[in-house]
């Protein structure tokens, strides 16, 4: 599946198409893998083959909704999006000194991370910014989701995210060095 979303980077759909049919052919259809179902329907989609592109979103909702039992939890995401906007100020989120960070590996990736909802754009941010050859994309990488489950660990105070972030001045030295923590985490990946 990976070469069929590489593929489908490229805008080489048939390809893409090929790869998810050869899985098919070879697996059968995946029970309980609706990224599966759902890469396939953007391949389809792509290719104008709307019809089965929407078969195969719907399988791949439906085994979101049945087999992950997922639901949206409305509530759980006003009440994030608060604390979000209450520790993310503009002393918290301010770029570094260029200075400060000049001991950093320069072996070790320096990311940009591109966040947002879907249709939003992303898509095409990504593409503009990796026109030049020296950068790459990194697909959509679960490096958010896992950080934020460690962040209170490597900020060294144990509050869950994003309260660990309270107060946090990403000029002052210990901001630093949170952010090199996080920076070589994902440089580990």
């Amino acid at each position: 599946m990976v070469r069929a979303r590489l593929h489908f980077r490229k805008k080489e759909y048939e390809l893409a198409l090929q790869e998810l049919d050869k899985t098919e052919s070879l697996h059968g259809l995946p029970e309980k893998d609706f990224e599966f179902y759902f890469t396939k329907g953007d391949v389809l989609d792509a290719l104008g083959r709307y019809e089965e592109a929407i078969h195969y979103y719907h399988q791949g909702n439906r085994i979101v909704i049945e087999v992950e039992r997922f639901h949206y939890q409305r509530d759980a995401q006003k009440n994030m999006v608060g604390k979000l906007k209450q520790v993310f100020t503009g002393d918290t989120i301010r770029m570094p000194r260029k200075d400060a960070c000049s001991h950093w590996d320069k072996q070790l990736p320096s990311p940009v991370f591109i966040i947002g909802f879907p249709r939003s754009g992303t898509t095409l941010v990504e593409q503009i910014i990796t026109g030049h050859p020296e950068i790459s994309a990194g697909d959509e990488l679960s490096y958010i989701n896992r950080s934020t489950k460690l962040a209170g660990h490597m900020a060294g105070n144990r509050v869950a995210y994003p309260g660990c972030f309270s107060g946090f001045d990403s000029q002052a030295g210990n901001g630093h060095a949170v952010l090199e923590k996080f920076r070589t985490f994902y440089g580990t990946m």
